[in-house]
């Protein structure tokens, strides 16, 4: 029965009603209205008076409620919204996540939004908002933006979040901090100069002659191995009196003559490596960490990479449980255990910090390109190094059609 339901079709920032429903809705810029369940077509329910695909009743009544502790901003009024649903059947949950959101004319109508993107606004199933970030914004190209999630369910291919758009008056406000709430550091190397961290901890970096290349999401870093870094700054709290952590990078290493630093983490008070994460000139990652200031630094080799070719690498340690394990592509691709490590770090500051050199910013410069250097105080989960991996490589997220609200 169709004869309560009205199509309405959205092109070209026009609306029109259309009678009647069809039952094949398999087209872009379509939303359903209707007055009852029994209007809508097969496998959509009505909500608010539209036909939402799937849908409970219920599950999306009513006016969005602000969650005061999500960062996101009060609800506003958006024309268009879509659903991203997350595909984590083989995953635990996960909590605190912060999901790569990457758009493109594909997935979303540029001409409806204002010209820097500040009128999109994330909200879970519940009408909470969610903090964002957005790392790069390409009217007709490829944007990315970062979206903390509270919880993504483990094992469904059916939690999701929404995505609301199309209202060139409203501007949302984003929120680094709360989107990166998991991570000590986080640096998107996306512009030469100064070098953000988009973590509330603030440990903002400075480019050494380092310039600004094509990056595996937005811009990298390009480092020329002979005498170029980044300065990631003295005497700063990145693993101070921590039980474990974890460091991860994109890379695509040059044809190295020395190991290569991607990231290192100095000891209180001297140059020598409280952590570090490198890559030999055989391009195998090597990654490990010493436990006491004057002690031995306890490290593991694992995975190749291929000169040239981006790689996403990740060295999780956890001191308590005495073990290493390094990630190569969301995978893992090696670990050891009863190293010898003490319960935790020294509670000293790191003399010094980098990212393509060694610590004493003298040697072991890096050859190729470096983007998303991240430092975490936890030792993450093999679900959480696999999630953002498929996060980043546009394989967690499916887009739901445009409905207009």
């Amino acid at each position: 029965m169709l004869g309560h339901c009205t199509r309405l079709l959205v092109a070209g920032g026009l609306a029109g009603l259309v009678s009647g429903c069809l039952l094949d809705i398999d087209f872009k810029g379509t939303s359903f209205l209707c007055e009852t369940d029994p209007t809508c077509p097969a496998g959509y329910t009505c909500i608010d008076g539209r036909c939402v695909e799937g849908g409970v009743p219920g599950s999306d009544g009513g006016a969005a409620v602000d969650d005061p502790d999500s960062g996101g901003g009060p609800a506003v009024e958006l024309a268009f919204r879509r659903t991203l649903t997350f595909a984590n059947g083989e995953r635990d949950a996960l909590d605190g996540f912060p999901v790569l959101v990457r758009l493109d004319p594909d997935r979303i109508e540029y001409d409806q939004v204002r010209a820097d993107g500040g009128d999109i606004q994330f909200r879970d199933a519940d009408g909470s908002t969610l903090p964002h970030e957005i790392e790069t914004w390409n009217p007709g190209g490829v944007s990315s933006l970062w979206v903390y999630v509270p919880r993504i369910d483990g094992a469904s291919t059916a939690d999701h979040i929404f995505m609301y758009y199309g209202d060139p008056e409203t501007t949302v406000a984003e929120n680094e901090a709360a989107v990166w709430s998991a991570y000590r550091a986080v640096y998107h190397l996306d512009q030469a100069g100064t070098v953000n961290d988009s973590t509330a901890q603030a440990f903002d970096g400075t480019s050494v002659g380092a310039t600004a290349a094509e990056g595996r999401i937005g811009q990298a870093h390009q480092f020329n191995g002979t005498d170029q870094y980044v300065n990631l700054g003295a005497n700063r709290d990145f693993l101070t009196g921590v039980g474990s952590f974890t460091a991860e990078a994109w890379v695509a290493p040059g044809t190295l003559v020395n190991a290569g630093i991607a990231l290192g983490i100095s000891i209180g008070g001297a140059d020598s490596s409280r952590a570090q994460l490198r890559v030999s000139p055989e391009l195998i990652v090597n990654g490990g960490a010493r436990t006491q200031d004057a002690g031995t630094l306890l490290a593991i080799d694992a995975g190749t990479l291929t000169a040239l070719e981006w790689s996403w690498i990740a060295m999780a340690i956890d001191f308590g449980a005495d073990t290493i394990t390094i990630y190569q592509n969301g995978a893992q691709v090696g670990a050891a255990a009863d190293l010898g490590f003490n319960p935790t770090t020294p509670a000293t500051a790191s003399l010094q910090s980098s990212i393509g050199v060694d610590e004493n910013l003298t040697q072991n410069f890096w050859l190729g390109r470096i983007d998303e250097v991240r430092v975490a105080t936890t030792a993450m989960s093999i679900s959480w190094v696999s999630a953002q991996y498929a996060s980043m490589t546009d394989q967690l997220i499916s887009f739901g059609p445009v409905e207009a609200q």
